[in-house]
């Protein structure tokens, strides 16, 4: 009778372990009612920790025993990770170790934000770095200065998110996160994106600590980084879902472009930093290729480069990319800055006008949505005769839904921040 009874009651926290409770419980590196410590939740253990706290709760007993909240994490354990802790390797190859279902998420680049927002993860996120703030007046990578999105993304609540610190950059980057802060908000993962010091942050807050290369140059980087975000907040089905988004869409363009040849293929230079004109994607840019373009400076080893007037004189593309900014005057001045510039008025794309504004700075691989509609963008620009039946707004508003789960983003982005680019969707919509 007494066993009917426990397997009774692990049926009964089973039942309530979906969907799991949000409430903070403190991580520890053993299992919720592992009373032997062996990383191995049994069936007895876990009916033990029940009839526990029925005794404490109900009986009067004065056992000790697992909080509700605990119960329900030791039952997921048991349910969905055969008892055991969850591992997961990360893109520098490290191990993080999970003892409870993680429900309060630390993010510190807007990139890794994006992802947690696509994954269906906006309740979790209790930290996230000073740009992902809709209204940060020094940049707003994710709502891009609209009203609109500010009030919608995650129903509002990223504004009254802390600051938690920022690992936005390139390996080797100095990170500035706020540590004890993370430690108070009772973090159970920190996804980060230098891989330099994430065995540091992880030893001085003894959090698990998870790098995402979601800045990184390929889409490739994108897909990996939702892929294990995925399987660490237990969203495969969602990530899944973005995953054959992107590969969709990506390969809508590459398909058809991949069959033009190469002689019918413009050459292209993509100047895209707000710093330099003269700054551009190199050899690690997928987006150039699968849009139909030879990028002349493909040579160049790292994801980007700068690169001297002089030589992309030498080059003389056929088009030039110049990225736009964050906003119409940005784009304005950095435009006139190359139509402008007396060197460059004897090269061909400056001479036939064929110098055109690309969405923001980002290129080669972030922000995700962006970068994804930066291909659909280039390839009708580049192709247009091929491409003429792709409705290049109807795929921006899309491809801003999956990511960040508002309706119509896309259209209100370009209303905030880019005229230019609504003169542009006219016109390809009446050729």
């Amino acid at each position: 009778m007494k066993r009917v009874l426990k397997c009774l009651f692990v049926m009964l926290v089973l039942a309530l372990c979906v969907p799991l409770a949000l409430m903070p419980v403190a991580a520890t590196g053993i299992l919720p009612g592992d009373t032997d410590g062996n990383d191995k939740l049994t069936e007895g253990e876990l009916a033990d920790s029940i009839m526990a706290y029925l005794d404490v709760t109900y009986l009067g007993g004065s056992a000790d025993y697992l909080e509700l909240d605990e119960l329900r994490d030791a039952a997921h354990v048991y349910a969905y990770w055969n008892g055991e802790p969850m591992r997961i390797t990360d893109m520098a190859d490290r191990e993080a170790t999970f003892y409870r279902p993680v429900k309060r998420v630390v993010c510190t680049a807007s990139n890794i934000v994006r992802v947690a927002i696509a994954l269906d993860a906006c309740d979790r996120l209790v930290g996230i770095d000073q740009c992902s703030h809709p209204g940060n007046k020094r940049m707003d990578p994710l709502c891009f200065n609209s009203p609109v999105c500010a009030e919608q993304l995650c129903g509002g609540r990223l504004v009254e998110l802390p600051d938690t610190g920022s690992s936005v950059g390139p390996r080797g980057h100095q990170i500035h996160l706020q540590e004890e802060l993370i430690m108070s908000l009772k973090a159970d993962v920190i996804f980060l994106t230098s891989d330099l010091y994430a065995d540091v942050t992880q030893e001085k807050t003894g959090i698990p600590v998870v790098y995402l290369r979601s800045s990184g140059y390929m889409f490739e980087d994108v897909c990996e980084s939702a892929e294990i975000m995925g399987m660490v907040l237990e969203t495969e089905g969602e990530a899944e879902e973005r995953l054959s988004f992107i590969k969709e869409e990506v390969n809508k363009i590459s398909n058809i472009t991949s069959q033009i040849p190469d002689s019918d293929k413009p050459t292209v230079f993509w100047g895209w930093t707000q710093c330099s004109f003269e700054s551009t994607v190199g050899s690690n840019s997928v987006t150039l290729d699968r849009a139909g373009a030879i990028n002349v400076a493909k040579d160049i080893p790292r994801g980007w480069g700068s690169v001297t007037k002089e030589q992309i004189i030498a080059w003389n593309p056929d088009i030039i990319l110049v990225g736009a900014g964050s906003s119409n005057e940005a784009a304005a001045i950095r435009l006139k800055d190359v139509l402008d510039d007396p060197v460059y008025q004897n090269m061909t794309a400056v001479k036939k006008g064929d110098v055109y504004l690309v969405p923001l700075v980002h290129i080669a691989g972030s922000p995700q949505d962006i970068n994804l509609f930066n291909l659909i963008y280039l390839a009708k620009l580049l192709h247009p005769e091929e491409f003429e039946d792709l409705d290049v707004e109807e795929e921006g508003n899309e491809i801003f839904k999956r990511f960040l789960r508002v309706d119509g983003l896309f259209t209100e982005y370009v209303a905030c921040n880019a005229d230019w680019l609504r003169v542009r969707l006219d016109e390809q919509q009446k050729s």
